[in-house]
């Protein structure tokens, strides 16, 4: 079952704010705080996974992760952005923007980092991209981590490339994601005007769009996570543009695997960060 964090019980404080963002629509962020937060504490930007469709900062997994964070000393907060099963692209990307605009919108505030898991940091670089290009102010903005990024379009994930003998994707299909399971949530996220879309899938940006990135990229990877490969590809091209803080590998964990085991183990996780 999964589990709280015994050791922060009374310690953080959550609630949800309704932020208006225009055009009537509001984005529920979900706020975890320090009960005795410091002066100038971070504030981090939690994008929840999910393949842009499922999942909630509501989910046991993502409040035992806001309550370690503000535990630490951080501000968690979480967009809950529309599904992808009932809004399309762009409507999630839109409220993570909006969410972030909101977030960064005191000058006088404390740095901000962004973090997404799996879908969630394909929707932590897409708005770090998107917020750019929309005038969002980005000053306090220190950077993006993502982690076990799902950047790729349906058909990516439907060529017989993708599926050789030795890609990750071949060896590890199944261990939490799948080819099959990412084509249909990249289908159900883009409908069918934006499946070729460049801005909506990360793995189809051009170089100068990723030149253009307003903050650094971390990018942290599992090593059976069948999207391993597209993501240290991506670090790659990250890194050519001069963009890329750091590359991570954690060594026996599958697809986003070091969020879910110590929840489900009460703290105990046998992960290992690798070079």
């Amino acid at each position: 079952a999964l589990r709280a964090n015994p050791a922060l019980e009374g310690h953080t404080h959550r609630e949800v704010a309704d932020v208006p963002v225009g055009d009537g629509r509001r984005v529920p962020l979900h706020y975890t705080r320090p009960r005795d937060p410091a002066p100038g504490g971070p504030v981090v930007y939690f994008i929840h996974g999910g393949g842009m469709c499922w999942f909630s900062p509501a989910m046991a997994m993502y409040r035992w992760w806001g309550d370690t964070l503000a535990g630490l000393g951080a501000t968690v907060a979480a967009p809950a952005f529309r599904s992808s099963l009932d809004h399309p692209y762009p409507a999630g990307l839109d409220d993570c923007v909006d969410g972030l605009a909101h977030v960064l919108s005191d000058p006088g505030g404390p740095p901000v980092v962004v973090f997404g898991d799996s879908g969630g940091a394909h929707l932590a670089i897409a708005a770090l991209y998107a917020a750019g290009r929309r005038g969002v102010d980005l000053a306090r903005l220190r950077g993006v981590v993502a982690y076990a990024p799902f950047l790729g379009n349906p058909a990516s994930y439907m060529s017989d490339a993708v599926k050789e003998r030795g890609t990750t994707m071949c060896e590890y299909d199944g261990f939490g994601v799948s080819a099959y399971s990412q084509a249909l949530a990249a289908t159900v996220y883009a409908g069918e005007e934006h499946q070729h879309t460049a801005e909506a899938w990360p793995l189809l940006y051009t170089d100068e769009m990723i030149a253009s990135f307003d903050a650094p990229l971390c990018v942290v990877v599992d090593e059976l996570d069948p999207l391993r490969d597209e993501s240290a590809a991506f670090a790659r091209r990250v890194a050519r543009a001069g963009k890329l803080t750091s590359f991570h590998m954690l060594q026996g964990s599958p697809h986003a695997g070091a969020l879910a085991e110590p929840v489900l183990t009460g703290g105990r996780s046998r992960t290992r960060w690798g070079a």
